[in-house]
């Protein structure tokens, strides 16, 4: 079966289940599956079950898709992500976007654990994501219309979803909020102390193994791209880092984010039917 046959039958395998169009999707990180209880009544799909979709086998990553509703708005869930290092290309890594985007998604949120790089962050910090750095080398051409050469240009961060979970933090007494640069490796070893060095220096705050990928896509398919990285540790704690310590600590900003993306979410209700 080819991709856009694949693509075509995930599609209707979801449908048959949950046929409303959604308007948001959300990726969770490693260690973050609690953010998943934000969802109502939510349907669940084991990754596996649908045609095409690359399983998560990655610690901290369940691998479940929840179709349901965020503050009254039809929305997706992956609880967990694949990575390259578990084997994907980036196209089978991206395929998950892709799929959102037939099923009417309009909006992405993704979120992931990483380490800092930037000297001002500690554990547990919250980094909305304004741009990145994407060093895994690697090209998808499902993102490229037939015919073109070139990716879309321009990819961005939404700056109106930027605004609206600032504006939100601050409702929520959440003062703390960092922005920075996200610096995409393909992994799965953490950094050595001279790669971190090299990628302050190239203008990173922040370092992990995902994320650039899925956005870029997401963008070149026309969805508007909001990120959240959650700082799993200091830059000087790289060379003593377990995955067990990156759970751990991502875990304790869970009930942030979630209340965040519950009150992001909210903001797309009076559009979700005008998509």
């Amino acid at each position: 079966m080819g991709s856009d046959e694949m693509l075509n039958a995930a599609v209707e395998y979801v449908r048959s289940r949950v046929p409303d169009e959604l308007s948001v999707a959300i990726i969770l990180g490693s260690g973050l599956g609690d953010v998943a209880r934000v969802m109502d009544g939510p349907v669940s799909f084991e990754y596996r079950s649908i045609p095409g979709f690359p399983s998560a086998d990655a610690p901290g990553h369940a691998g479940t898709l929840l179709v349901g509703q965020i503050a009254s708005v039809n929305a997706a869930i992956m609880s967990g992500r694949p990575h390259l290092y578990e084997g994907y290309d980036r196209a089978e890594v991206t395929f998950p976007v892709r799929l959102f985007r037939q099923l009417g998604t309009v909006k992405l949120i993704v979120t992931n654990a990483a380490g800092a790089v930037n000297r001002s962050f500690g554990a547990g910090d919250l980094m909305l994501i304004t741009d990145h750095v994407d060093l895994t080398f690697t090209t998808s051409p499902r993102s490229v219309p037939s015919g073109t050469q070139f990716f879309r240009p321009g990819f961005r961060y939404d700056e109106d979803l930027l605004e609206i979970i600032r504006r939100e933090a601050g409702e929520l007494g959440v003062t703390d909020l960092k922005d920075g640069t996200y610096a995409a490796l393909t992994g799965p070893s953490y950094e050595t102390g001279a790669e971190v060095v090299m990628l302050e220096r190239i203008g990173a705050d922040a370092v992990g193994m995902s994320t650039a990928m899925e956005a870029s896509e997401a963008f070149g398919l026309g969805m508007k791209v909001l990120g959240i990285s959650c700082i799993a540790n200091a830059r000087e704690k790289t060379d003593r880092l377990t995955h067990d310590d990156v759970e751990r600590t991502v875990e304790g900003v869970a009930t942030t984010l979630r209340r965040l993306i519950v009150a992001v979410v909210s903001h797309f209700g009076d559009r979700k039917s005008a998509r």
